[in-house]
């Protein structure tokens, strides 16, 4: 069978007796329905069997078959696919099937991983490589995603077997390679009905995908801006397009508005942050340019008035901007659903305790303690702090001794080897260098640069504390030590 199947995704592995097994997994029945036709035939010359079949109430459809051909070598107990995860790759859909041969695409995380991933392919059987392209080099609007539902339910069956025909005979190329005549030749119809079966199926699909090329590339009719709304239906997703009404403000002048939203809340400017929400209160859940929310941004900065502005405005929280902004009922709400857990990791790395130790919410500390917060995890990122490192940080006295007393680690380093009490050290905090103390810090403890506590009380830096503060906290180690 050479005929391919956009949108349908199989899985292999090899079976006892050198038999393969084989799943099949797809959408739309419209597709699937070929597949079995095409699977029956097969079955009845006595190349495969079917083992089952089944449509499920998510409308994929699952058929399992094992090849009767036998392999002339043992199966390898790898098949491509595995390979291809092995490398930090990702194999993309739709995969389809010509001449024996799998076509699909592969996104590749680590470009060092690229060689190792093609010649371990290699080995395993003939590979052909079409092309290599850069991901930063692919133009990305905004995300959005679609099924093949939403692109071919429309068509009928034989629009389908037409548009797929003219395809492959090569009417759509530039210049074309054939014309109406010929292919109705092929397919045995008169040239008139495959004529308007293409012509269908080519309005129907173009229709389907104007609105999602709108959105991706900015542009849209005059006068209309292009959305997209996403609702679940029956366990998938379904796009219902529409077009409201604007200025018809150029692409280029949206960022620069963004820009200018960012611009005033790093910079506290509450009145004019209030103005353009006025104007537009989609600014709400706008995004900067490195991809943080606008509540992110405002905490961050030190603005909390203009976070909770934000929030006041509609802006929504996830779990851990909930944290950093101090939102213990939206925290609440979070903890427990799927995916969602008190030691759940942010995209950068941190946790709902980090976050809410570091940006001091104590009724927050005390809730996700409470729930069964690790108060001794680690960050996955750069920093290597622990919830403590979090706190001692921004001088965060109650959270700390919070922490200490569900067995926070006192002498745990961070990036650096920088401890808890050297932050207190270099901050002239004494009222927490005494409570890390009382708590068995060990004084001695020198960072990655050979400096205990007592020596950073004589250094100065941009966040270090004041030069008579330093100085109490220096006697107050000698006298301890």
């Amino acid at each position: 069978m050479t005929r391919k199947y956009p949108g349908l995704l199989a899985a292999r592995w090899p079976v006892e007796g050198g038999w393969e097994a084989l799943e099949l997994f797809c959408r739309e029945p419209i597709v699937m329905r070929h597949v079995v036709d095409d699977f029956a035939a097969l079955d009845r010359r006595g190349e495969l069997k079917v083992l089952a079949k089944e449509v499920s109430y998510h409308d994929v459809v699952i058929l399992a078959v094992s090849r009767a051909r036998r392999r002339k070598r043992e199966p390898s107990p790898d098949e491509p696919f595995e390979a291809v995860a092995r490398h930090a790759c990702i194999p993309m859909l739709p995969i389809t099937y010509e001449g024996g041969r799998a076509h699909f695409r592969v996104v590749a995380l680590s470009e060092g991983e690229i060689p190792k991933m093609l010649g371990e392919l290699g080995k395993a059987g003939k590979l052909t490589v079409g092309a290599r392209i850069p991901v930063k080099d692919i133009p990305v609007g905004e995300p959005f995603g679609f099924s093949a539902g939403e692109l071919f339910s429309r068509l009928t069956d034989r629009q389908a077997r037409a548009f797929l025909s003219a395809a492959g005979l090569g009417y759509f190329r530039v210049p074309r390679r054939t014309k109406y005549a010929a292919m109705a030749k092929v397919a045995g119809v008169p040239r008139t009905t495959f004529e308007t079966h293409v012509r269908k199926a080519e309005s129907k699909i173009v229709g389907a995908l104007a609105p999602y090329m709108s959105v991706h590339f900015g542009l849209s009719p005059s006068g209309v801006a292009p959305s997209l709304e996403f609702a679940s239906d029956s366990g998938h997703l379904t796009a219902n397009h529409y077009y409201r009404p604007t200025k018809s403000r150029a692409a280029m002048e949206t960022v620069a508005v963004s820009e200018e939203f960012f611009k005033a809340i790093k910079e506290g400017k509450e009145t004019k942050v209030r103005q353009m929400l006025q104007r537009n209160g989609d600014l709400a859940n706008s995004r900067s340019q490195q991809g943080m929310s606008a509540v992110t941004v405002a905490t961050y900065y030190s603005q909390p008035e203009i976070a909770q502005i934000l929030i006041s405005k509609g802006a929504r929280l996830d779990l851990f901007e909930a944290a950093m902004a101090g939102r213990l009922d939206i925290v609440k709400e979070w903890i427990g659903t799927p995916g969602m857990g008190v030691n759940s990791l942010s995209g950068d790395g941190f946790t709902p305790l980090h976050l809410s130790s570091f940006f001091g919410h104590p009724d927050i500390v005390n809730y996700l303690l409470s729930e069964g917060a690790d108060a001794n995890l680690v960050a996955k990122n750069a920093t290597k702090v622990r919830p403590l490192h979090s706190a001692a940080a921004k001088r965060r006295l109650e959270i700390s001794k919070m922490l200490l007393e569900h067995g926070a680690e006192v002498d745990a380093r961070q990036e650096g080897g920088f401890t808890a009490l050297h932050a207190a050290a270099l901050h002239g905090d004494l009222k927490l260098a005494k409570v890390l103390v009382e708590h068995g810090a060990n004084q001695e403890q020198k960072t990655d640069k050979g400096k205990t506590a007592l020596d950073l009380t004589g250094e100065t830096s941009p966040e270090g504390g004041s030069k008579a503060a330093r100085a109490r906290v220096a006697r107050y180690l000698k006298s301890k030590s």
